[in-house]
Formats: structure tokens, C-alpha cells, sequence
């Protein structure tokens, strides 16, 4: 999917009607952060035998710095995407052991960036002058797929 840009509206932020701001949204084609590693395991691993679980929440742990290119001067923004923590017990999404051994949980999202822009103008004489430079007003992401791999050490 590509990236698509939308503009809403120009609206007055004064009361002589001469100064106006309109945001730009733009959403950006989704991407995977990668495999990456869940925060709060063993250094060493944990062992399981198959059929074992370990069990992770997606909120919290270590956050994964996705760098996404916006046009209008901007450049790039970053974004923080949390890659999830082990959960003791049997609390979170589990992921299943098919076999025995020395495991590591690791996290790959796929994710869909958003990124909103606000331009403001002013009027003089009239006429309304050309939109200022953008600057980032807001940034987030939808989670749009998440795959927990355990990978074997």
C-alpha cells in the first residue's frame, strides 16, 4: 500500500480572521520493526520443553525506534514502538515450544505510521499568503500485525 496524505480544513486561530493553520495527515505504508528481542528474559535463555509456553505482554519493555521519511520539509520522524515484556505465570499471549530446548522470545510488528503536520498562513491586504513550513504536530501508529517467534539458542 502506498502512503497517503490528507489535508483537513483551514481554520481561523484568531479573531480578525487573518491568521489560519490546516492539518495535514499523512499515513505511510505499513512496516516491520524486525525481530527484536522481549524485554525481562534470561540472559541465557529459558529452557522448555515442548508443549512449554512463555508468556509476554505487548505494552512495556524496551521500545523500538522506527524512523519513518516525511516530505514538506520535514525530513524523518522517529517513533518509540514498544516490543513487549515477559509476563510471569500465565498472564499475557503465549507462544508455544515445539520442541526442547534453550529458547529466547523475540517480536516482530508490523506497524502502520502516522504522522499529522500543521501549516499555518496568514492574510495581509486581502489576500492570503502561501502555507508556512510544516512541523509535526502529532505522531502515532495502529499495530497492524504481530509475530512472536521463539528462537532456539
Amino acid at each position: 500500500m502506498a502512503d497517503t496524505t490528507s489535508y483537513r480544513g483551514a481554520y481561523n486561530y484568531d479573531n480578525t480572521g487573518n491568521k489560519q493553520y490546516r492539518f495535514i495527515t499523512i499515513v505511510k505504508s505499513t512496516q516491520w520493526t524486525g525481530n527484536h528481542y522481549v524485554s525481562g528474559q534470561s540472559t541465557k535463555s529459558t529452557y522448555l520443553k515442548n508443549g512449554d509456553m512463555l508468556y509476554y505482554s505487548e505494552s512495556g519493555g524496551s521500545t523500538y525506534s522506527l524512523s519513518v521519511g516525511v516530505a514538506y520539509g520535514i525530513g524523518s520522524v522517529s517513533l518509540g514502538i514498544p516490543l513487549g515484556k515477559i509476563t510471569t505465570g500465565t498472564f499475557g499471549a503465549a507462544v508455544k515450544a515445539t520442541g526442547k530446548g534453550y529458547y529466547k522470545l523475540a517480536l516482530n510488528k508490523q506497524v502502520k505510521p502516522i504522522v499529522m503536520l500543521i501549516q499555518y498562513r496568514t492574510k495581509q491586504n486581502g489576500k492570503w499568503s502561501s502555507w508556512g513550513k510544516a512541523s509535526v504536530y502529532s505522531k502515532s501508529y495502529e499495530t497492524v500485525r504481530i509475530k512472536p517467534t521463539l528462537i532456539k539458542q
